[in-house]
Order: structure tokens, then sequence, then C-alpha cells
């Protein structure tokens, strides 16, 4: 497979990964009272900070496929996403250490941590000439 064709594909799993993880964590919720706690966290008395971070997730979902099918103007939307996804992958991990939250939601945000350096090797390399 060539460099681009990996680098779309790679794109394209974040977007969906990032659609999913904001569709379950904002609507399940309303659905499910028991959902949070599965994960070692409580439930909040207002679903509204993990709506606005469902919105966030799509809003950096919408920036993945427009990477995707522009991939050299958007090495630095790359860029930013890597930044988010490891920075949200090192809270968990703080999360979890301080007993805030369970290894089950670490390995559930354990993909953010791989895609966030994924994404900083295509911001490096990609376009270089070989």
């Amino acid at each position: 497979m060539n460099k681009e064709k990996y680098y779309k594909y790679m794109f394209f799993g974040g977007a969906n990964f990032n659609i999913g993880a904001a569709l379950i964590f904002s609507i399940v919720p309303l659905f499910v009272n028991g959902f949070l706690p599965f994960f070692g966290i409580e439930n909040p008395p207002s679903l509204i900070f993990a709506q606005l971070l469902g919105c966030l997730m799509i809003g950096f979902a919408v920036g993945y496929i427009l990477v995707m099918n522009n991939l050299e103007k958007g090495r630095v939307l790359a860029l930013s996403g890597a930044i988010a996804r490891i920075l949200a992958f090192i809270l968990v991990v703080i999360y979890t250490i301080v007993g805030l939250c369970n290894w089950i939601f670490l390995l559930i945000v354990s993909p953010d941590l791989v895609l966030g350096v994924m994404y900083v090797e295509f911001y490096l390399n990609y376009g270089k000439k070989e």
C-alpha cells in the first residue's frame, strides 16, 4: 500500500473512532443510567459536558475527513488532532491512577495514544522527499 492510501485510511479510521465514541458517550448515558459508573465515572448531575465533548469529537472527526481529502493542506490540522488525542490519553491515565475512572475506560481510549503518535509521524514525514 502506498503512503497516500495508508494516510487516508488512517484518518478515515480516526474519524470513525471519534464519531463512534462521540455517539456512545454523549447519547447512551441519556438512556442507560449505569453506563458511566461501569467505567468508574460517577453520573454527573447534568450530561451537558459529555454532550459538549461529543460535539468536540465530531468536530475533530470532520477535521480528520478534511485531512484525508487533502493531505498536504491538512498537516497542521493533523498535528492539532495528535496533540488532542495524546493529551486525552494522558488525562485518562491520570484519572485512572487517582481512581476517578477504571482501567476499562483506559483501554477504550488507548487508540487515542496510538492514533496520536501516528498523526505526529504523518506531520513529521508527509511531503518529505524520499
